[in-house]
């Protein structure tokens, strides 16, 4: 059974790295973690609370906090798209997905999810 473990725990971590996303988690009580830094540049003051909307363009920061707020209240995915200020600080375009873990008492842990650079797409369509 360890080996079966540390085999999934491999194969995991194997996907993760394969993967052209960035793969997240973050607190149940911090929506912008480590990766958000390497992002932003913002640092883990500025993105506490809700801080991190600031990396979010304007025209996207009240659907963006709308969208987070409805999934954390109602434990639902979150699955949006918007611009953020990169650390270079142009803005790029992602869609963003993140899927809630609880307890089996209902707790919410840890958000799980990924991050995709769609700025290129967009910027194509447009």
């Amino acid at each position: 059974a360890v080996e079966q473990l540390k085999a999934g725990e491999r194969r995991y971590k194997a996907v993760v790295a394969a993967t052209p996303q960035v793969v997240w988690t973050t607190r149940a009580d911090d929506p912008a973690a480590g990766w958000w830094a390497d992002l932003t540049g913002q640092s883990a003051a500025e993105a506490a609370g809700l801080g991190w909307l600031a990396a979010v363009h304007p025209d996207d920061r009240e659907r963006v906090r709308a969208a987070w707020a409805e999934a954390y209240a109602a434990r639902t995915r979150y699955d949006t798209t918007y611009r953020v200020r990169t650390r270079a600080g142009g803005f790029r375009h992602y869609a963003v997905r993140g899927v809630p873990l609880s307890d089996a008492a209902g707790n919410l842990l840890e958000w799980v999810g990924t991050l995709t650079d769609i700025h290129d797409r967009t910027r194509a369509e447009e």
